[in-house]
């Protein structure tokens, strides 16, 4: 072919590519317009729509959010501590040796169970002035009646009673006084005796070794119930003045454990300048031990805020929270939402106008059917 025909038909090849580029350009700058005739953007699929039978069978529940009075939210620092009135000191009444450990650190207890053995020269003055007082009003109630008088066999009772009341005092239980009875004036176990848990419970601290001499008084060990623990919590005497009602709760890491508001300090600390706080939780698990430090939350009187159920809040996928918005029947958009506080069935939020529909049980499941779509369920 001459190479003037050939320059020819370049210049016309050239010319029919230029102008489709130039249409298919235009075309694709009109707005809505994709390769497949649709009205989205390329990578963008068509919101997931969910039919009433599928809201039903979800349980999918829209409800339009509203005001409502709920309770001012305060958080404080605080600090596990034994419960005093569920929690017994064990202490040696009468100085002795520690010859014998029956219970370790941490072990569960029963009432009576011995804890540790003393070995006491007062508790065997004390044990044979019983074996005396006992002997001798045995034998003055065995002898006839004229052989003494009736003064005689009540002075002894008395001293009998006495020295009773005085191994009461020292530790020994009804058990421990009937065996010295009937041991007597024997030489075997005098002296020793054990001192026994007076409550049933853990085994939360003790203080003594094998050979120390314990003095009387000295606090040996501790048991508490286990059930329930305080925690003291430290709040401005503004925010102190504030607190309402019993209801509040302990966060320990990822917990939250319901508790009860007991008692509001009348002095404000010297140091700190804060209001001492006392919250009682229950603490069966056994996660709350004395020492750790926890928040505390408080309630303060109710205000109208935005509230809805908890379920209806969840987080995004870049951790901001938000509500399932219903846009149109059926058809929901994740919002962004600032969660303030949650008191037991509520949570207050902001970033939605009053009124608004969203979905108050079953967002869960419309986010994890929308994500299914391959669209992003977060919006800005």
């Amino acid at each position: 072919m001459p190479h003037f025909m050939l320059r020819a038909r370049r210049a016309c090849l050239t010319g029919v590519f230029a102008a489709a580029f130039t249409l298919a350009s235009a075309a694709a700058e009109e707005p809505g317009h994709d390769d497949h005739g649709g009205e989205h953007t390329e990578g963008e699929a068509a919101p997931r729509i969910f039919s009433a039978e599928e809201m039903a069978a979800a349980g999918i529940v829209v409800a339009p959010v509203q005001r409502q009075p709920l309770p001012r939210l305060y958080r404080a620092p605080g600090e596990v501590v034994l419960n005093d009135y569920t929690t017994s000191i064990v202490s040696a009444r009468v100085a002795g040796v520690v010859t014998r450990r029956y219970a370790a650190l941490g072990s569960t207890v029963k009432a009576g169970d011995p804890l540790l053995r003393l070995l006491s020269s007062g508790m065997a003055e004390a044990q044979s002035a019983f074996a005396l007082a006992h002997q001798e009003y045995a034998r003055l109630t065995g002898a006839g009646r004229n052989a003494v008088t009736r003064k005689e066999t009540e002075q002894a009772f008395i001293a009998l009673r006495e020295a009773r009341v005085r191994l009461q005092t020292y530790g020994l239980t009804a058990d421990d006084i009937a065996a010295l009875e009937r041991r007597g004036l024997s030489d075997v176990g005098i002296g020793e005796f054990d001192i026994r848990a007076p409550q049933d419970g853990v085994l939360v601290s003790d203080a003594y070794r094998l050979g120390e001499l314990a003095e009387a008084g000295k606090k040996l060990a501790q048991i508490s119930d286990g059930k329930t623990v305080w925690v003291e919590a430290r709040v401005a005497p503004a925010v102190a003045a504030l607190l309402e009602g019993h209801h509040a709760a302990v966060t320990f890491g990822e917990m939250r454990i319901d508790a009860r508001l007991l008692q509001i300090f009348p002095t404000v600390d010297e140091d700190t300048r804060t209001v001492r706080v006392r919250l009682q939780a229950d603490d069966t698990a056994q996660v709350l031990l004395p020492g750790a430090f926890v928040g505390a939350e408080l309630h303060g009187a109710a205000e109208p805020v935005l509230a809805v159920p908890p379920e209806a809040v969840l987080r995004s996928a870049d951790g901001d929270w938000a509500v399932q918005v219903e846009r149109s029947p059926g058809q929901f958009e994740a919002v962004e939402i600032e969660v303030l506080y949650t008191v037991g069935a509520l949570t207050a939020i902001e970033g939605i106008a009053e009124g608004t529909r969203i979905a108050v049980k079953g967002a869960f499941f419309i986010a994890a059917e929308s994500a299914k779509g391959g669209f992003d369920a977060h919006a800005h």
